[in-house]
């Protein structure tokens, strides 16, 4: 993001900076959430249960350790 530098300063345009954030809401809306139920690794194949609505981005294979790559089983 450009910036200016005035003295010991360092200051963004405003209109960049809301831009950026509304960019940071919209990521973390986007994101899927697994619900309670049994997946299979599309990886390895291995079948494993999630007991709670957890994010995608958290979900990772205990046998191969491929990371958010499931499937319903």
């Amino acid at each position: 993001m450009p910036y200016l530098k005035v003295g010991s300063l360092t200051r963004f345009s405003r209109d960049q900076v809301i831009s950026w954030l509304e960019g940071q809401e919209s990521d973390q809306e986007e994101e899927s959430i697994l619900s309670i139920g049994d997946y299979r690794c599309l990886g390895c194949g291995w079948v494993g249960h999630v007991e709670r609505p957890r994010p995608l981005s958290e979900i990772w294979c205990p046998k191969c350790g491929a990371k958010a790559q499931v499937e319903a089983a």
